[in-house]
C-alpha cells in the first residue's frame, strides 16, 4: 500500500491509499477548530474567520474568569468562511474565547 502524500489526505478522494498519523494530524481534516479570544471593551459584534469552506458550524463561547461557563450570545453564519458573535452590551477586554467547529 502506497502512503498518501499530504495533499491527497486532505483533498480525501482515493481510498486505497495508506494513511500514516502524522500525515492525518496535519490534514485539514484534524484542524477544523479555530479558537478566538474577544471583548475589547467597546465592541458588541465579533467577526471570527474560521475559513471551513462551510456555514455548517458549531460556534460556543465561554468565560475566560470566574466559573468559565458557556454563555449564550447570538450567532450569525454569514458565510462559508466565518460567523458573527454579538452580545447586547460590550464585553470587557479579552473576557471570552470563541471556539468554532466543523
Amino acid at each position: 500500500v502506497r502512503l498518501a502524500t499530504q495533499a491527497e489526505v486532505d483533498t480525501g478522494t482515493d481510498a486505497s491509499l495508506g494513511v500514516t498519523p502524522a500525515t492525518l494530524a496535519g490534514s485539514k481534516f484534524a484542524t477544523l477548530k479555530k479558537e478566538q479570544i474577544i471583548g475589547d471593551g467597546s465592541a458588541t459584534v465579533f467577526t471570527i474567520t474560521h475559513n471551513f469552506g462551510t456555514r455548517n458550524v458549531l460556534a460556543n463561547v465561554f468565560r475566560n474568569s470566574g466559573n468559565y461557563d458557556e454563555v449564550i450570545t447570538g450567532v450569525e453564519h454569514t458565510d462559508t468562511n466565518s460567523v458573527k458573535i454579538s452580545f447586547d452590551a460590550a464585553p470587557a477586554a479579552n473576557a471570552y474565547t470563541v471556539l468554532v467547529r466543523a
